[in-house]
């Protein structure tokens, strides 16, 4: 049986996510739900495709993902087809932001409208989808060839200076960053560099929290290629004072 992924903006506290799962289970009592996160930021599509472009890797084909991020405002709700799984979202702009590394790979089907206009989408629409999807495979849907398209920030350059921005702060308060290694070694090629926010200015890329003291500041390249910024020991967010869309500048001078 394929397994289903599941992340939104629900949060924990209320009962959302709960009847989800029940409304799954009603019918499919042995399905497996995989919890990626609930906790993110009310229809902060960027955040939610940073967690789901990852998790996507690490599935088989045929996995069935739920993405419930604002999807009280979206006139559309969609099933996606990409890279065999299948992804079942508003029509927001987060797929368009999770898959623009290969866009054309992506097939996109709009769901059937309900009859009676629901505020609760992911009940209504989706997890009815993803168990025709289980019990039966791929059905019919009007190919949709045009979606709603965001553009993720990507680092500015600005001669020696290349400014980036904070795109998810973890639990912990370590900050990720929207610098990719590649483009940070690109950027810094036979150069010395220096990567400044608020009152820190960091001078080297170490390969781990353990690199440094107790309390001190480190940035690092995460799993996931991309630029984290930490405290050992220590929450980052609140010491630094940093938060999601925080800005962080790589100032480069010649060797």
């Amino acid at each position: 049986m394929p397994l289903i992924t599941f992340l939104s903006d629900f949060g924990l506290q209320e009962h959302y996510v709960a009847v989800v799962k029940a409304a799954i289970f009603k019918e499919l009592p042995q399905q497996t739900i995989l919890d990626i996160s609930h906790d993110v930021k009310m229809g902060n599509i960027v955040q939610a495709a940073y967690l789901l472009k990852f998790v996507i890797q690490e599935c088989e084909k045929g996995t069935i993902h739920i993405v419930a991020v604002g999807t009280t405002l979206a006139q559309e709700q969609l099933l996606v087809k990409y890279k065999e799984q299948y992804f079942l979202g508003p029509n927001n702009g987060i797929f368009s932001i999770c898959f623009k590394d290969e866009p054309d790979t992506a097939e996109f089907y709009e769901l059937p409208k309900m009859q009676i206009p629901t505020s609760f989408p992911t009940k209504e629409s989706y997890t009815k989808a993803a168990i025709k999807l289980i019990k039966q495979g791929f059905f019919e849907l009007n190919k949709k060839e045009n979606i709603i398209e965001k553009i993720s920030r990507t680092p500015i350059v600005q001669q020696d200076t290349a400014t980036a921005h904070i795109i998810y702060v973890e639990k912990h308060g370590n900050l990720i960053t929207n610098i990719k290694k590649d483009f940070f070694e690109e950027f810094t090629k036979d150069k010395r560099f220096t990567i400044a926010f608020e009152y820190e200015k960091i001078k080297q890329i170490s390969n781990s929290y353990q690199d440094v003291e107790y309390g001190d500041c480190v940035v690092f390249f995460n799993s996931n290629g991309l630029m984290e910024i930490a405290i050992n020991h220590g929450n980052a967010a609140e010491l630094l004072g940093m938060k999601y869309d925080s800005i962080i500048k790589i100032i480069c001078t010649s060797s």
